[in-house]
Parts: C-alpha cells; structure tokens; sequence
C-alpha cells in the first residue's frame, strides 16, 4: 500500500465500502518518544501452520512520525507528518532522517527503543511479552486462513 488511501476521519460514513480497506480506532493518548509518535514493524516467522508455531524475532523497526505529535482535532486530521507513522510518507518530510546506527532518526532499532524505555522508567520486559502475546492473538486470528495456505502450498 505504501501510504497510499490512508487517512483520519471522525466518522466511518467517510469510509466507502470498498474490499481490503481497514479501520482502526485512533488512539488519543499515544505513548511518545520525544514528543513524536511511532509504531513498531516486527517480524514473525510462521514455522507450521497446523500446529502453529511462529518465531518473533527481537529486532525490528520503530518509525517515527516527522513532526511532533498533537491531539487530533478538526483542524489537524489532514497533518499526516504528525499523525501517521507510515515510512513512504514520512520520507517526504524535509527534516526526515535515517540513523544508520539506529538510535535517532526517524527510522530506529527496536534495540534503540527498548533501551530509551528502559532508561525513562518503562517495563521493558513487561512490554515484550505483552507484544508476544499480541502476536499470537493476531496469528490466531488468521490461522484458519494461514493453514489453508500453508495447505495450498504443499
């Protein structure tokens, strides 16, 4: 999708009801770092479908937002440097930058995450294991799916 059709809105009559579209309820008190707003790629190896059993991998990307996060509101919703976390279109944000160690930027390690957490009083190890947890749910979820695939492809 690469950023494109993403967008804010405070009703879902906004939404059309077009196949593969996703809604998700906006959070107004999101955890910062900095000020900025991000989200976490993770990577998931599926091993077996039937049994499932899956590898979470601890490294990863955090992406940050490019311009300091404020409390969406009818006059903001279309700043989409602030609200959306999305790398291709963040990229476009003149001040956007990549740390190639991955402690800075606009692009980091979750290794860089987790240890700016760790070092502002979070619970590092809680918070893993929360995200293990969401990633079994979210596996569950689809794994009716992913076993006819995986069957399909045997």
């Amino acid at each position: 999708c690469q950023g494109r059709g993403i967008f804010l809105t405070k009703s879902l009559d906004a939404c059309c009801d077009a196949e593969g579209m996703i809604a998700q309820q906006y959070l107004g008190s999101p955890l910062l770092v900095d000020g900025y707003k991000f989200d976490l790629r993770l990577y998931v190896l599926v091993l077996s479908c039937s049994p499932l059993r899956v590898v979470l991998f601890k490294e990863g990307l955090a992406r940050f937002c490019t311009e300091r996060y404020r409390p969406a509101n009818e006059s903001n919703l279309d700043e989409t440097f602030m609200h959306l976390t999305n790398f291709a279109i963040n990229k476009h944000h003149e001040e956007f930058t990549i740390d190639e160690g991955g402690d800075g930027g606009h692009k980091r390690s979750i290794t860089s995450l987790m240890a700016w957490l760790k070092q502002n009083g979070y619970p590092t190890e809680r918070i893993w294991s929360q995200i293990k947890v969401l990633v079994v749910k979210t596996l569950l979820a689809v794994q009716p799916h992913l076993s006819h695939v995986c069957h399909s492809l045997l």
